[in-house]
């Protein structure tokens, strides 16, 4: 087993956490470190640790690519390896816990750290963890409680993968998550201490970048749904001027609107053109028929339950509008797995 380590001018930290690791290959990548710091470097080498060498700052993303590399060239078949940060807020339990958890089935496993307003936890940390894990969840049908943690473990079947993610820097891990699920690879959280130093002010934490990368397809569907309402307010007034009556209007404007917002999901949401036309028809439009009746049905009850028409309508269309995009998401449209392990 192999504990990799990407470090960026290291304290002291490093050379306690590297001293109390027994039994484990400790690999670490010196990504742009300054002079100063090559003592701890040093200390590293002299107590067993390989260390591999960046000649400037690359990114944590790249460190750990860096590091990665280096283990698939060496062959390490049968072996897992788990990634640690280099500042001592991962205690050797807590990685000798995460190696226990490599199996040889394709899935990361998740040191998962605990977040409870007035235990300790930073505000800021507790908002940032939430607001991601609820983010990720509507976007990709899966709750994590921790996706920010560096203490992670992967079998060395997954290096290949792992070395196709893009990012150089602190967006690595993410879109380390953001691609397992579309590759058939799994999560396992495991869990772990929560350390803070000095209120974790030193946090690469950038809540509102994450959560919008994570929800990207979902704005971008929010937005279809709103061109394709309007689509379907302004033909259904403009063919009522032109033909009288209503039921036509409705009719034409319906189908219309729901012919425009598949191809609008299917090309520009879930960009999933590949797949098969007829299937993910066959699969659309009779949700589409579902949602509408679901919609009727949920305002009806609310109504009939004392809710008035307006806050009925609004939580029925919020509601059905996720469950709209999950089922898109995850079965629809879904992402056949790119990477062959």
């Amino acid at each position: 087993m192999t504990v990799l380590i990407p470090a960026l001018n290291p304290d002291e930290h490093l050379i306690a956490l590297i001293s109390q690791l027994q039994g484990m290959d400790v690999l670490i990548v010196d990504d742009g470190s300054d002079a100063a710091h090559q003592p701890i470097f040093d200390a590293a080498r002299a107590l067993g640790a390989t260390v591999l060498v960046h000649s400037q700052n690359k990114g944590k993303g790249a460190a750990m690519k860096t590091g990665f590399a280096y283990l698939l060239e060496k062959g390490q078949e049968g072996t897992g390896v788990v990634c640690a940060d280099a500042d001592g807020q991962h205690t050797p339990q807590d990685i000798t816990r995460v190696a226990a958890a490599i199996g040889a089935q394709p899935q990361m496993v998740l040191g998962t750290r605990s977040f409870s307003l007035g235990k300790g936890t930073p505000f800021k940390s507790w908002l940032g963890n939430r607001t991601v894990s609820l983010a990720f969840l509507l976007s990709c049908g899966k709750w994590l409680p921790d996706t920010q943690t560096g203490l992670r473990g992967f079998p060395i079947s997954l290096l290949p993968f792992l070395l196709s993610v893009p990012g150089d820097r602190f967006e690595y891990e993410m879109n380390q998550l953001l691609a397992a699920r579309p590759n058939g690879i799994g999560y396992r959280c495991v869990p772990i201490e929560t350390l803070y130093f000095e209120k974790n002010a030193a946090s690469h934490y950038h809540v509102w970048r994450d959560s919008l990368r994570i929800l990207n397809s979902f704005l971008r569907f929010g937005v279809a749904s709103l061109v394709c309402t309007g689509v379907d307010y302004g033909l259904v007034f403009g063919l009522k001027a032109l033909l009288g009556g209503l039921f036509l209007p409705i009719v034409v404007a319906r189908t219309t609107s729901a012919i425009l917002n598949f191809f609008l999901n299917r090309r520009l949401v879930f960009a999933q053109t590949q797949g098969s036309l007829v299937r993910q028809a066959l699969g659309y439009f009779p949700l589409a028929a579902t949602i509408m009746g679901l919609n009727y049905l949920m305002v009806l009850g609310l109504t009939h339950a004392g809710l008035g028409l307006f806050p009925a309508k609004l939580i029925t269309d919020i509601l059905l509008f996720i469950v709209s995009f999950m089922v898109q998401r995850l079965v629809i449209f879904r992402r056949r797995p790119a990477h062959t392990l």
